[in-house]
Order: C-alpha cells, then sequence, then structure tokens
C-alpha cells in the first residue's frame, strides 16, 4: 500500500490574515500616536514664541537704556538741562498701576524699524514698536518702566569697609523693567528688568 502522507518538505503553508478586532486596534493605535504627536505643535509653538520675545525685549531694552542714558549725559544747553529732566526727575519706586491711556504717549525716538514713544509726568514710561521690513506688520511691542535707585560703593578706610552713597546729581543706578506684549494686560506680560549706572559728565 501506498503512503500518500506528503513530507515535511512538500507542506505547504498557510498564513491566517488579521482578523477585523486587530485591524481596528491596530488603527486606534496608530491615530492615539497622531493626536499626542499633533497636541506637541501648539505648545511648541508657544515656546518658539516666548524665547523670540525675550530676545527682542533684550535688545531694545539694551538699546533703549543706552538711548536714554545719552540724553543724560549731554551737556546742558541754554534752554534745557537733560540731567535734571531725565535723571534727577525720575521717580525713586518702579512706577505702578496700568500703562498710561494711548492719547498719553508722544514720540520720543525713532530708528529705522523700532520706534519709541513716552509718557508720564516724570518721563517714566516709554514704549517701543517694531515693525517687520515692510513697516506695517508689528512684530514686538514691549513697554517699559523707568525709575532711579543710588549707587552704592564700598571704601576701604582705615582697615575698615565704608559705603559711599552717591546722591542724586552725582550719579544714579538707572532701572528698566520691560513687558510685553502691550496688547495684554500688565498683569499678564512677560517680563525682565535691567540696570545700567549712569554718571553726570560735568562731575
Amino acid at each position: 500500500m501506498t503512503n500518500l502522507a506528503l513530507s515535511p518538505t512538500k507542506q505547504t503553508c498557510r498564513h491566517r490574515g488579521f482578523s477585523m478586532i486587530e485591524v481596528v486596534l491596530g488603527l486606534g493605535l496608530l491615530a492615539f500616536g497622531m493626536i499626542s504627536l499633533a497636541a506637541l505643535f501648539p505648545a511648541g509653538l508657544r515656546a518658539n514664541q516666548v524665547a523670540l520675545g525675550e530676545t527682542y525685549a533684550a535688545q531694545h531694552a539694551d538699546q533703549f537704556l543706552h538711548l536714554l542714558k545719552a540724553h543724560m549725559v549731554v551737556p546742558p544747553s541754554d534752554d534745557q538741562d537733560n540731567w535734571e529732566t531725565y535723571a534727577a526727575a525720575l521717580p525713586d519706586n518702579k512706577p505702578t498701576g496700568d500703562d498710561p491711556a494711548a492719547g498719553a504717549w508722544e514720540p520720543w525716538f525713532k530708528q529705522d524699524v523700532a520706534s519709541y514713544t513716552i509718557a508720564g509726568a516724570g518721563n517714566q514710561f516709554f514704549r517701543v514698536v517694531q515693525v517687520g521690513a515692510d513697516k506695517t506688520d508689528v512684530q514686538f511691542s514691549g513697554s517699559c518702566r523707568v525709575w532711579r535707585s543710588p549707587i552704592v560703593i564700598s571704601h576701604y578706610d582705615s582697615g575698615t569697609w565704608r559705603d559711599i552713597t552717591f546722591s542724586t546729581d552725582e550719579a544714579i543706578a538707572l532701572n528698566v523693567e520691560i513687558s510685553w506684549p502691550t496688547e495684554k494686560p500688565y498683569a499678564s506680560r512677560h517680563k525682565s528688568l535691567y540696570q545700567i549706572e549712569v554718571y553726570r559728565p560735568e562731575l
């Protein structure tokens, strides 16, 4: 009697396809991964906007501080003492409250794509707006609050360290807090603080 059984090498392999449940589960996992990945884009965009705003703020705060310092140290003219106008008139503490109303701002300085306006009785509020190359779209808008504080140095005299405080007529520490964007309420803005020492030139 002949044995008709197939040898192992001649047996055919049969592969079972995916069931509907397996397909649905696979698509569900794929969709979950895509949704999770898409959720990262808004967070990344916000982080990029914050970093860009901090870069603009640092650049404009540095430029503003040196502009204001330049105004302070200009020798007095016949009709204006810039030190009294821009240094001695500043408040001793950071201005509080909301920014001045829209109608209170006056032009102060303009350079290429950046323009500065000024407000406040003691010249304590400044606003900077930077536009793009086409001069229409606003890339950055920040508000600066300005105040002065005394400069204190330590002096070693006869075996003892002594503090020497400069008077306002001699020198000030110029403090600037820049907050952005100005479209938001002051309490909701990003803020950075900067300081520079300014000495009266004729002393």
